[in-house]
């Protein structure tokens, strides 16, 4: 379980939704992922990606961000149905 004296800024996984989902799979002796349908390393990865965005108050910064995530989506052969 966590600690209630964990930071959650530095934790890419400190939302209290992920907390209380973390202690349920603690308690019956599962992997979070069991929840989530994904592995637990990239729920932690989307959930620090999600953060990180959330501080990102700069349309150009944003803008930069979407521009990368876009080429490296290109790169693993993704295709925009928009």
């Amino acid at each position: 379980m966590l600690s209630s004296d964990e930071d959650e800024n530095s934790n890419p996984s400190g939302s209290q939704t992920y907390r209380r989902l973390r202690e349920i799979a603690d308690l019956l002796g599962k992997p979070v992922g069991t929840f989530l349908g994904s592995k637990p390393d990239e729920d932690v990865a989307l959930l620090e990606l999600l953060r990180l965005w959330g501080t990102i108050t700069d349309p150009v910064g944003r803008r930069r961000v979407l521009d990368l995530a876009r080429q490296e989506a290109k790169c693993s052969n993704y295709e925009d149905d928009s």
